[in-house]
């Protein structure tokens, strides 16, 4: 788990979701409680919240939890999507009032996964659930890109994983700009970017973008301490 905050100016903090999402934490997982604890305390404190992700997804409900801690948040928040925003991390990535992405990184999205064990009442309660949830995920993506939701539907919820480079989000509507980074190999696969990503920030190294985030800033990433190990639940989109 790789959980950062930064305080980058008087008026200005970040915080960093690297990793996989879920409810409690632990095993190399972001717990989404820490996350919206943090977030209460920055918006009541500074004007600008960058928020930089990095992650493969996780599990639904934390991950909408985060949305929507990060939706009602007062302060001017941009969203980074430094190396991998998958899954229920690229639903995350869309509530910023705006959004980045690399033009290395890349964001996916798909069907809801889950699964059961019972009778068949058991079975189609599971597969209500996970079309609920779908719909709800359709519904902030297709009011991200400003498409009709049937359009959404047929074209990310087809049992496909859709990886999609920056600048097919750009002209989707989903992110609103492209920022540049240090190279990463062109033949480099989605699980090459994650770990480049990733291991960059374990290096203490990233790099600087517009909003004038320097090297130096991040030297002074202070690493969360209160994370805890814990079951998630058993709906999840990676």
């Amino acid at each position: 788990m790789i959980l950062f905050k930064s305080i980058l100016n008087e008026k200005t903090a970040s915080l960093l979701l690297y990793g996989e999402i879920s409810d409690e934490g632990g095993d190399g997982k972001i717990a989404s409680r820490d996350i919206v604890n943090e977030l209460m305390y920055m918006d009541g404190s500074y004007e600008n919240l960058n928020i930089r992700i990095n992650s493969i997804g996780g599990d639904v409900y934390p991950g909408i939890a985060i949305f929507n801690a990060i939706r009602q948040c007062r302060s001017n928040v941009t969203i980074y999507i430094d190396g991998i925003a998958a899954s229920i991390a690229g639903v995350i990535a869309l509530c910023g009032k705006r959004v980045e992405m690399s033009r290395y990184s890349r964001m996916m999205l798909h069907n809801v996964s889950g699964g059961c064990y019972g009778n068949k009442k058991d079975l189609q309660d599971m597969i209500s659930t996970i079309e609920s949830l779908e719909d709800t995920i359709v519904e902030i993506i297709a009011g991200r890109c400003g498409r009709d939701k049937e359009e959404v539907k047929n074209a990310y919820f087809d049992g496909t994983d859709h990886w999609l480079k920056a600048d097919e989000a750009l002209a989707l509507g989903l992110i609103d700009a492209i920022y540049d980074v240090e190279a990463v190999p062109e033949e480099s696969t989605t699980d090459d970017i994650y770990r480049i990503f990733t291991n960059r920030l374990v290096l203490e190294q990233q790099p600087q973008n517009s909003d004038k985030m320097k090297l130096e800033d991040f030297k002074k990433i202070p690493r969360f301490a209160n994370c805890t190990d814990g079951s998630s639940s058993d709906v999840h989109t990676w």
